[in-house]
């Protein structure tokens, strides 16, 4: 294994299980329930890019050879954890939606660093994806934006919705 992601996987697994701790404790939204699709549809995204996207060289996934309709069972449970969001309210489907697309900002980022997908891209893409929908629950906040390892959360200030620019400022 590469020894810089796997070393990373394991921290990340310690913030993630805080952070996700700390989101089960205090959302007040959907409560926990708005997290529960998430990890089901992370794991999906993850088989269905270790089966479909390019490996390492060194990765243990690159001797091996790979069913054409490998992707099928993935798939499906990537469609059950969105009908399960569905049904839960709007706050679970927006959880998995973040999750969802934080893992695939995160697992781009990753892939094209590493120039291959192997079992420790697909873990730390899991761990962003599921930390972000985390983060963003507890912080009644929203993703706007993966940066490689980060993730940009905006919250609306519903005190003063509108944004002012001075003049001066704009100059």
């Amino acid at each position: 294994k590469d020894s810089h992601t796997g070393s990373y996987a394991v921290i990340s697994m310690v913030l993630l299980a805080a952070f996700t701790g700390a989101a089960f404790y205090d959302s007040a939204r959907d409560g926990y329930l708005a997290l529960l699709p998430v990890p089901v549809a992370t794991r999906a995204l993850s088989a269905i890019a270790v089966q479909r996207l390019r490996s390492m060289g060194h990765s243990q996934y690159a001797a091996v050879e790979r069913p054409r309709y490998a992707t099928a069972a993935p798939a499906a449970m990537l469609a059950a954890s969105f009908v399960l969001a569905a049904v839960i309210g709007v706050g679970a489907l927006a959880c998995t939606l973040t999750a969802a697309l934080a893992w695939c900002a995160a697992c781009r980022h990753a892939f094209r660093q590493f120039d291959g997908m192997s079992g420790d891209v697909s873990g730390y893409a899991i761990t962003i994806g599921e930390a972000a929908a985390a983060v963003a629950e507890a912080t009644r906040s929203e993703v706007v934006q993966v940066i490689g390892t980060r993730f940009v959360l905006f919250r609306r200030n519903l005190r003063s919705p509108k944004i002012s620019l001075k003049k001066e400022a704009i100059h």
